[in-house]
């Protein structure tokens, strides 16, 4: 067997040629130069994320080899943390004894001691010279000397104690300057070594600073080492005869060997391409909005935010952002949204006794609750009751023929209603009757699964769940961005981008941001919505057209409007010329007052055809305390009939008859001016501008009839 050359090669050793972000992960490009011998190679590579889409792994290149086959799989890591970031940072001792200012006082300080203390012994000799001389006088008697010997004595005297207190006034006055020189240099290196103490402090707690920030960084480096690593195998095989014109396949380029060297036993180049898919790192869009709400104008700064939760580090790369068409919704606090409010009639035994009209005041959705049709409940119960009964029956009779038949075809549950017992209830469950609970008792001498099975016909598998929000529809469109430092291209649903320079991605708990390009809107509505039935607030809405060429992307955005940061919201999707909105809360400068909504009874129709009239009434005011004007946008509704008995008409606003129809307000000029829309399920929408310091009242008002006998309801 021939032998294999086998090399191994860490991920981090390698270079990075391009990281491509995506919104769900990261495509990483990476190039392996490696040299081989002729004849078969195996090439591993160790060390790439554990959590690597296997299926993603792609090796091309080029050299005079071919790749013969290539294996993936995630095995333990084999160096150690300390092996690839090193060691915890070693303590720096701080000393002060090389400073040379300081050394140079000291030195001074030292010989100025010195010259004092010859000075003080220069003093203590003069001193005691004299005393000797005094003592040595007053031992001797003058009359046993001669007279020769004491004048010789006493000019000696007079002569050496002049000497001597010239001695000692120098040297009194040698102590005196070295003091005072001493003194100086003592206050001269105080105040150094107060300075290298306070350099000393600074570079301690740089030091200190230093170390924190870089056992911090080995903490977040720590956090994203992983006890296993991914690994590929790949296999080469550089035979001396393979030429250009071979028959095998081959991923790899093949060079000619030069006919001046021996091809078996020369080394070969080849450069291998390794490209994968990495989950832990990606990107998405961050914007930053600045409205003016003078001038009507807003500037986006579009921006870019990625991240790098990986285990692998990414040096100077060349970093790609990469999207595609995605969908997305909602907003921080979404606007109310109306429901269609359906009524209905329902019959009622006493023709004589009046419509039930408070119980349609409101809809469901505001509160109101449907009324329970007793008839119709029973007769459905008692559909349902024969239907389980029949269903029982069959399944206790193929239980005793063939009790494997229940594992071949499960019983599928049949939906109970409840059974309607004393007074009216809304939305309550009834367990079964108890007679139907008794019967299932044959059932103990069935096998086990039919027992099981039949316990399944009583389960209640009602869903009442249902979901009432109705946003506003998003514009959907992939991102497509301008920017003089960024290059963009566009594939199809898939818009790239090319950051400049290169950059180094090491895995991080902190994101990154880079700005793309900054937009000028030059087209913003400024509204008020107030949804009255719902909460009376009045909602501050910028719709804002995108009058740029660029499609926006749905992602955070920071909103300050007229200089002052209101908090961070989500930017819709939107494309070049549509619009999109932007809720900026509740503004109480705008006073909404809902008044509660009323029913006047009437009777109406002939002798032997009455019907019974009511006429509702809801009433919104609004006044606008700011000092400009506001456009005010008023949401309400009327029911909808699902009953052609059921008559229904608007009375104020007047001229709402259909679908599309729309009227001008009537109200003070003064007070500003607006339209009245009758919109889709009976939604009616007032838009005006409302001038500074006016008020206003919204007023709605409806007319419902009924055949004399009947009852109404929400549904």
């Amino acid at each position: 067997m021939e032998d294999i050359a086998t090399s191994e090669i860490q991920v981090y050793d390698l270079s990075t040629k391009t990281v491509n972000l995506t919104p769900t992960g990261a495509t990483v490009v990476r190039e392996i130069t490696t040299k081989i011998q002729p004849g078969l190679s195996e090439i591993t590579v160790l060390g790439l994320d554990p959590k690597i889409d296997v299926d993603s792994i792609r090796i091309e290149g080029s050299g005079p080899a071919t790749i013969t086959d290539i294996q993936t799989e995630i095995v333990p890591r084999r160096l150690l943390f300390e092996d690839v970031y090193g060691g915890e940072p070693d303590d720096d001792d701080l000393s002060d004894n090389d400073d040379p200012k300081l050394k140079s006082l000291r030195d001074e300080r030292a010989s100025a001691e010195e010259r004092l203390e010859k000075a003080r012994n220069n003093e203590k000799m003069a001193v005691q010279v004299l005393g000797f001389m005094d003592s040595y006088g007053n031992r001797m008697q003058p009359q046993h000397t001669e007279n020769s010997k004491l004048e010789e004595f006493v000019e000696q005297y007079i002569e050496r104690y002049a000497t001597e207190s010239e001695r000692h006034s120098k040297a009194k006055a040698q102590v005196s300057k070295e003091e005072k020189e001493i003194e100086s240099l003592s206050v001269k290196i105080l105040k150094v070594e107060q300075q290298l103490q306070r350099r000393r402090d600074k570079s301690l707690r740089e030091r200190e600073q230093g170390k924190s920030q870089e056992m911090r960084k080995r903490d977040e480096q720590r956090r994203f080492w992983t006890q296993s690593v991914g690994q590929v195998v790949v296999h080469l095989d550089s035979q001396s005869s393979l030429t250009p014109g071979s028959s095998r396949r081959s991923s790899l380029s093949v060079v000619e060997q030069p006919t001046d060297s021996p091809a078996d036993s020369s080394e070969r180049e080849v450069t291998l391409r390794l490209s994968y898919v990495v989950p832990g790192a990606k990107w998405f869009s961050r914007y930053e909005m600045n409205i003016n709400t003078p001038s009507s104008t807003a500037r986006v700064t579009y921006g870019a935010e990625f991240q790098n939760r990986s285990s692998e580090t990414w040096s100077d790369t060349k970093v790609i952002l990469s999207t595609s068409q995605t969908a997305f919704s909602g907003l921080h606090e979404n606007i109310p949204s109306l429901q269609v409010w359906h009524v209905k009639l329902i019959s009622q035994d006493d023709s004589n006794e009046q419509p039930s009209w408070e119980k349609i005041v409101r809809s469901v959705s505001e509160g109101g609750r449907p009324a329970v049709d007793h008839r119709t409940a029973n007769q459905d119960f008692k559909m349902q009751s024969q239907r389980l009964e029949q269903q029982k029956k069959r399944i206790l009779l193929m239980a005793r023929q063939d009790p494997n038949v229940l594992t071949r075809e499960p019983l599928q549950a049949v939906k109970v209603p409840p059974q309607p017992a004393g007074p009216p209830t809304l939305f309550r469950r009834q367990p079964a009757p108890m007679a139907m609970m008794q019967q299932a008792a044959p059932m103990a001498s069935a096998p086990m699964a039919a027992q099981q099975l039949a316990a399944n016909v009583y389960e209640d598998n009602d869903d009442d769940g249902n979901n009432n929000e109705d946003n506003e529809d998003k514009i959907l469109q992939p991102p497509n961005l301008e920017y003089q430092d960024s290059t963009r291209q566009e594939y199809g649903l898939t818009t790239t981008y090319n950051l400049p320079g290169r950059r180094t991605l090491i895995p991080s708990s902190v994101n990154r941001r880079h700005a793309l390009t900054k937009l000028d809107l030059k087209s913003i509505l400024l509204q008020h919505v107030i949804v009255p039935k719902h909460r009376a607030a009045a909602f501050f809405r910028a719709r804002i057209r995108n009058t740029s060429s660029i499609q926006i992307l749905r992602g955070r955005v920071g909103v300050t409007v007229d200089n002052a940061f209101l908090g961070t919201t989500t930017m819709p999707n939107c494309g070049p010329n549509d619009f999109f909105d932007i809720s900026l809360g509740v503004d109480p400068s705008i006073l909404v007052t809902y008044a509660k909504p009323t029913v006047r009874r009437e009777t109406s129709g002939s002798f032997f055809s009455k019907e019974d009239t009511a006429i509702f009434s809801r009433c919104c005011w609004v006044k606008n305390t700011k000092a400009t004007a506001a456009n005010i946008v008023v949401l309400d509704q009327v029911p909808m009939s699902n009953d052609e008995k059921l008559y229904m008409a608007i009375l104020e606003p007047k001229g709402l008859v259909k679908e599309g129809d729309k009227v001008p307000m009537v109200e003070e000029e003064s007070k500003g001016n607006g339209e009245v829309f009758l919109g889709k399920d009976g939604g009616v929408k007032w838009v005006m501008r409302l001038e500074p310091g006016k008020d206003l009242r919204f007023v709605l008002e409806y007319e419902m009839k009924v055949p004399r006998g009947n009852d109404v309801s929400v549904s």
